[in-house]
């Protein structure tokens, strides 16, 4: 069943049943859970999937569990932790979705499940780590700190877990695959956490401005004809002087609003990535002549894309602070907004429609579409000092479980019933964008071994198409410093 079927049904039951009601034991609790309406890889709740291998007799005596966070200054209020841990029950369906998960687990397992916020989590993590304390048993830090922690073995393989298993499908299969090294994996995200998808980068339409032009890009997506040509023709045609010849982001009306991560953007969305794996599940680079020819002709559309400043306004070389492209796309003067999901969120309150889109192929021969994920997500880790990693691994498990059926189906609430998204199709662009999100060790959101992933954006804001020359230069470099990171992260594990 599709998205768009799914929103229909829920909106026409949201009236009789609650979204949550299928945590409490009554009979009409149970009777109304047949109707909650779940994302489409999430079952009706008599079908709802429960990690068996976790056993029923599991007991934490009221022992505290202690996750660490990121707080309101790691970036903003907007990125302040929010899956985790809610001290009471809300109107808001996320806080709600997080409070009825965890009261479920508390009362199953007789367990606390507590938070501490930091500013600076992958930090305060590893001081704790190194003094050998057990005063974090979960983390959930950002992705760089996270990646610091992995580089100086601070944290356990979540695969050598007894109750972890990472193949369940409240995990997400993508990451687990990309990002583990010799059938290991250090971190994880899924349903346990809304971060992920509030981190992926997407494309968001001014429904107004498209109609006034004759554009439909949702038929685009469905003809399987929406690339990068066809983006960059509607920029050009919506792209509008207010008659003084000098591009001003205050006055003028550009083809799209964005910040430099949309250089990644463009390389992701051709399907591309900087790491490979081996038959050892290890990571390499892909040095082959087709490889490097086909960045190159991504590298040079993206970068007459992004360097037409008449119709690409970029806040990094403009204004000082990056809510100008919100603020341009808010009042109407952008046709595209290429950002994060969770601005989508944050625009609620913008007067014109909006839509969402994927971000578009680089040419419509390309198999699926493609999406980064920006580092600004928190990845689940446990960390070495957990003195009871198994137990834990049994919560965290049941607490991912549970999420498929609780804390998703609020995001999926919160998003797209009015709340963000204004209309129908959305959904369906919401599915394929969350299927076609990629996660890439080698790129500059993780390790960028030898600065390899930053050369394609750096080469699209330059608007030098040189990658062949410093691709070849940095190879060497960039091969030596991942064999190196990798033989540590293994050597004793």
């Amino acid at each position: 069943m599709t998205m768009k079927k799914l929103l229909c049904i829920f909106l026409m039951c949201c009236t009789v049943f609650s979204l949550f009601t299928f945590t409490s034991c009554d009979k009409n609790d149970a009777d109304g859970a047949d109707s909650v309406t779940l994302p489409q890889n999430v079952t009706p709740e008599t079908e709802e999937l429960y990690p068996e291998y976790i056993p029923d007799v599991l007991d934490f005596e009221n022992e505290e569990i202690t996750f660490l966070v990121m707080g309101e200054g790691y970036n903003s209020a907007a990125w302040r932790s929010q899956d985790i841990y809610a001290e009471t029950d809300s109107d808001d369906p996320i806080v709600s979705a997080v409070y009825r998960r965890n009261m479920f687990l508390e009362e199953k397992y007789h367990v606390k499940i507590r938070e501490v916020t930091s500013d600076s989590p992958g930090t305060k993590a590893q001081n704790s780590i190194k003094s050998g304390l057990d005063e974090f048993q979960v983390l959930m830090c950002n992705t760089a700190g996270t990646i610091s922690l992995m580089q100086n073995q601070l944290l356990l393989d979540l695969n050598s877990l007894e109750y972890t298993d990472l193949t369940q499908p409240w995990w997400d299969q993508t990451m687990r695959e990309n990002c583990s090294v010799a059938g290991k994996n250090y971190f994880a995200t899924g349903d346990i956490s809304i971060m992920d998808n509030d981190a992926t980068w997407v494309m968001m339409f001014n429904k107004l401005l498209a109609k006034n032009y004759g554009f439909d890009p949702y038929k685009l997506v469905e003809e399987n004809k929406w690339t990068f040509d066809e983006m960059h023709k509607m920029m050009m045609t919506a792209a509008k002087d207010n008659g003084d010849g000098i591009v001003k982001w205050g006055d003028d009306t550009f083809g799209m609003s964005t910040h430099h991560s949309t250089c990644e953007a463009f390389f992701y969305a051709a399907g591309l990535s900087v790491t490979k794996k081996d038959s050892s599940d290890l990571p390499y680079f892909d040095s082959t002549s087709a490889h490097t020819d086909y960045v190159v002709r991504v590298l040079e559309k993206s970068i007459s894309i992004w360097g037409d400043d008449s119709v690409m306004f970029a806040s990094d070389g403009v204004t000082t602070h990056s809510k100008e492209t919100q603020e341009v796309f808010e009042s109407g003067r952008a046709l595209f907004l290429a950002e994060v999901l969770q601005l989508a969120i944050r625009l609620r309150e913008m007067d014109v429609d909006f839509g969402v889109l994927p971000f578009p192929k680089y040419e419509s021969s390309q198999k699926n579409y493609g999406h980064f994920v920006h580092s600004t997500t928190a990845l689940l880790s446990i960390p070495i000092t957990c003195k009871e990693k198994d137990k834990v691994s049994a919560l965290v498990e049941a607490m991912a479980a549970k999420s498929m059926y609780t804390l998703t189906p609020a995001y999926y609430d919160v998003v797209l019933t009015g709340k963000a998204f204004r209309d129908e199709e959305s959904a369906d662009m919401l599915d394929i964008i969350l299927k076609s999100r990629t996660f890439d060790l080698g790129g500059i959101h993780m390790f960028d071994w030898g600065n390899v992933g930053s050369i394609f954006p750096e080469s699209v804001r330059d608007g030098e198409n040189t990658y062949s020359s410093l691709y070849k230069r940095s190879i060497s470099r960039a091969t030596t410093t991942m064999n190196r990171d990798i033989n540590k992260i293994l050597s004793d594990n």
